[in-house]
């Protein structure tokens, strides 16, 4: 019967991730896409973003396992400010993905390309 129970539950998956992007409200995530909505450590939103000053403005990071262009996978992801520049090899996410608003202008997420 323990057994049974066992193999019933959900095996990690254990796929790489193959594409990110950034959406700007949680039901905007892409069909194959799994949106980041709370932080590991702490349980709390993880919204990117700081709100705007007359609204509030969000940000979430989405992820794909779904076999990606080429076999390609995201190796490295790096998170920078706006004053940082764009690290070598790395790729720049501009907007987001439901609303096309401005993201990564002069900072945002980086996608390994």
């Amino acid at each position: 019967m323990m057994r049974d129970l066992y193999n019933a539950l959900p095996l990690p998956d254990d796929r790489p991730i193959t594409s990110v992007c950034v959406v700007e409200e949680l039901s905007g995530c892409p069909p194959n896409y799994t949106a980041v909505s709370k932080t590991h450590d702490q349980d709390i939103d993880a919204d990117l973003y700081k709100d705007g000053f007359f609204r509030r403005v969000t940000r979430y990071l989405c992820h794909s396992k779904v076999d990606g262009y080429m076999g390609y996978v995201v190796e490295h992801m790096a998170i920078v400010n706006d004053r940082d520049s764009r690290p070598t090899g790395y790729t720049i996410v501009e907007q987001t993905f439901d609303t096309s608003m401005c993201f990564g202008c002069g900072g945002g997420v980086k996608e390994w390309s």
